[in-house]
């Protein structure tokens, strides 16, 4: 099943329909959650905690299993931060960083207590290596969210 994605800001997987962690989450394009899952580390996250800073360079990703943030974006670093969208299960988050090593282009903070897995870099290469289908599965899908998200954008520029 898929999840409808937000137009103005849709975070969403293109087929996630989860049901319980593990073997809960679909086999969209082939994933294996549970098997993607055990290469993360899992986090529980609190209110107001930031999970992802704006303009820092961390290359982590990370996937919504629980709760909720909030997105903020701020012009400068030192500027007031705008909240610009909430993400709610299940998603993933920090996706553009983690494969372009480009800094955060946005702050996530949590809105209510929430539960993600971090998969960092090196993590995902033991995966690439150990669970090569896993791996490309995940990158299909992660490459169809963003696309997505491009031609949303896009979209709505087009209408401005």
């Amino acid at each position: 099943m898929d999840l409808p994605l937000n137009p103005e800001f849709p975070y969403y997987l293109a087929e996630a329909d989860l049901m319980e962690l593990g073997s809960q989450f679909p086999d969209g394009h082939g994933i294996d959650w549970s098997r993607f899952l055990f290469f993360g580390e899992q986090r529980d996250v609190s209110p107001g905690e930031y999970l992802i800073r704006q303009f820092d360079c961390d290359s982590n990703l990370y996937v919504l299993t629980h709760g909720e943030f909030e997105v903020r974006i701020a012009a400068s670093p030192d500027g007031p931060e705008q909240s610009i969208a909430s993400i709610e299960p299940i998603a993933v988050i920090g996706e553009q960083s983690f494969l372009d090593d480009g800094p955060r282009t946005a702050s996530v903070v949590a809105s209510t207590r929430s539960t993600v897995y971090r998969l960092t870099r090196s993590a995902f290469e033991e995966m690439r290596e150990k669970e090569p289908g896993v791996a490309w599965a995940f990158l299909l899908d992660v490459a169809r969210s963003l696309s997505q998200r491009s031609r949303a954008l896009l979209a709505k520029q087009r209408e401005l």
